[in-house]
């Protein structure tokens, strides 16, 4: 099996405003490396907007958010009161933030939904997204000599059984187009959650890549996952990666 590409997971090519800038690129890069790109792409909208902190007219920003001087923001995005949007972060058109939350260095594509108290770092919600009440998405291994500044690069386990080199301390999840999540669930660093997979309530994920069209539960009384195909129609979007 060869390495998944972040296209497999979510579409730039899809998302109408991201298209339109010239994104498509995104869906070429090869998903355990998508914080390097996520980077890139925050510097390809600055150059083409010909600014770092831009927000669209119809977004619609609380005065009681906090963005910082480093943000990209579309069409119709919402960012709702005692939100942080923080440095080199994108949101997409349509993109929902609810109260409470902390997004940084990160990338949310069209439609994604945040709802309340939701906090992704270096992490990309794909289109459609949606991630409930208290979803966190860590950005580092807990085994560090010194967590302010953490050094053990992060390794994503892959659907074949190999072993992704991230090269990174510090780097979070992808949550695939049209992923639906329960309340608090956790994602490791480097976590590739498949598109329209199904995350029920205290699901904890580790490292790994999660199989597109998955119903992920935790099992009772023990620390491993069920993680079962969904039997419901998916919507269908773009080919994604399912094996």
């Amino acid at each position: 099996m060869s390495t998944p590409t972040l296209g497999q997971f979510t579409s730039f090519a899809d998302d109408a405003w991201l298209h339109g800038l010239g994104c498509d690129w995104m869906d070429d890069t090869e998903a355990h490396l998508f914080a390097g790109s996520a980077e890139e792409l925050f510097q390809h909208l600055a150059d083409k907007l010909g600014t770092e902190r831009y927000i669209d007219p119809s977004a619609r920003i609380s005065p009681y958010a906090n963005i910082g001087e480093r943000a990209i923001i579309g069409p119709g995005a919402v960012v709702n009161e005692f939100s942080t949007v923080r440095e080199r972060t994108v949101l997409s058109c349509g993109v929902h933030v609810g109260y409470g939350c902390e997004v940084s260095r990160s990338v949310l594509l069209e439609r994604a939904v945040l709802a309340h108290r939701v906090t992704l770092a270096i992490a990309v919600a794909g289109r459609y997204t949606h991630l409930a009440a208290g979803v966190m998405a860590f950005n580092m291994r807990l085994w560090q000599p010194d967590p302010l500044h953490p050094s053990a690069p992060v390794r994503i386990r892959l659907l074949d059984g190999t072993v992704a080199e991230t090269g990174r301390a510090k780097i979070g999840a992808v949550f695939g187009d049209g992923v639906r999540s329960a309340a608090n669930v956790t994602a490791g660093p480097g976590t590739l959650i498949g598109a329209h997979t199904v995350l029920y309530p205290g699901v904890q994920l580790g490292s790994e890549e999660v199989p597109a069209c998955s119903v992920v539960r935790p099992q009772q009384g023990a620390t491993a996952l069920s993680i079962e195909p969904r039997r419901d129609p998916i919507p269908v979007t773009s080919e994604r990666r399912t094996a």
